[in-house]
């Protein structure tokens, strides 16, 4: 399959969710659902944080710190350490992919925000999970969704939007 076309079936598997990092008080809800993911294990994950950014109209930008999965061509697998873990079954939605030439990245963060303490606080976690493929495997989409659905794999009842038509969401 040609990278392009790779990217292009990855992307449209995975559409790209949006959150809220503008207003503090909502930050890191989900504010657009894409497609959404369901860790099969858990995974390492950072705290979602925003910084403010000068200019002549101060805004807040997210600041791009995940916690790194790396899942080999052969199964193998390095995490990073961190504090914070997302469990098996956390819903996740997915930010950003990136297709590299034997690799893709998802850059996913959880739907709900994961509880820290006995208090009640909780925050939103983000990973970044990187697989990576042997020619065969690239050959064919299904075969590469189905090696992601190893760590990932769809919850029921998700909605999905259809493609090309970005607001109509539909039961999968």
């Amino acid at each position: 399959m040609a990278p392009g076309e790779l990217a292009r079936a990855v992307v449209q598997r995975f559409r790209l969710s949006q959150i809220e990092s503008e207003h503090l008080e909502h930050a890191g809800a989900v504010t657009r659902r894409g497609a959404s993911v369901t860790l099969v294990a858990s995974a390492p994950t950072k705290p979602f944080r925003l910084v403010p950014v000068a200019g002549s109209h101060p805004t807040l930008q997210q600041v791009m710190d995940f916690a790194g999965v790396d899942i080999a061509a052969d199964g193998a697998v390095q995490t990073e350490s961190t504090l914070l873990r997302a469990p098996a079954g956390t819903e996740m939605v997915i930010l950003d992919v990136r297709v590299g030439p034997d690799t893709v990245h998802l850059f996913a963060h959880t739907a709900a925000p994961l509880p820290v303490s006995l208090e009640g606080d909780a925050i939103y976690g983000c990973t970044e999970f990187v697989f990576h493929f042997d020619p065969t495997t690239l050959a064919s989409p299904e075969s590469l969704t189905d090696r992601i659905g190893e760590w990932l794999s769809r919850p029921t009842g998700v909605h999905e939007c259809r493609d090309d038509v970005e607001p109509l969401c539909i039961e999968p």
